[in-house]
């Protein structure tokens, strides 16, 4: 494998979708086995990057609840919404799970579209790059907002 820098256009959201700029990403072991191709899951090229810190900057079609130039942590795990792992709220656990930067391109790159509920407002007190490495999962934005003495 190699790294690969490239321009590439501004992706578009869909609906349902928010674009993010990114300000911070977050590397971890996953992201070394994509860069060594170890990753059965990626399909090549790929922009990696799971661990996701940024600001709204576009709505799709469909998309609220984050208003542009919110500061937002990106939870890169999407389920289908219809298998048992997901209607028992476990979508991370999804058998169709996509994962935004392993199929789907991620925050290395200036912008990365997202699903408007997998985005989590970032809480005062916490910078961009914190919050990166804090990677979103539902039950750790709830840690992270305690850890900053906004207790949700």
């Amino acid at each position: 494998m190699r790294l690969h820098f490239e321009t590439r256009a501004i992706p578009q959201p869909g609906h349902g979708e928010a674009l993010v700029e990114v300000k911070a990403a977050g590397v971890c072991a996953g992201d070394l086995y994509i860069y060594k191709g170890n990753n059965p899951y990626v399909v090549y090229p790929r922009v990696g990057g799971h661990e996701i810190a940024g600001v709204v900057s576009a709505l799709g079609p469909g998309a609220s609840g984050h208003p542009i130039g919110q500061r937002v942590v990106v939870e890169p795990f999407i389920g289908c919404g219809k298998c048992y792992a997901c209607r028992v709220g476990k979508s991370n656990c999804c058998s169709n799970l996509q994962i935004i930067g392993i199929h789907r391109d991620g925050g290395f790159a200036d912008y990365v579209v997202a699903p408007i509920d997998r985005l989590h407002p970032i809480p005062d007190g916490l910078t961009d790059f914190q919050a990166s490495l804090c990677r979103a999962c539902r039950d750790r934005c709830a840690v992270v907002s305690a850890w900053c003495g906004h207790g949700q």
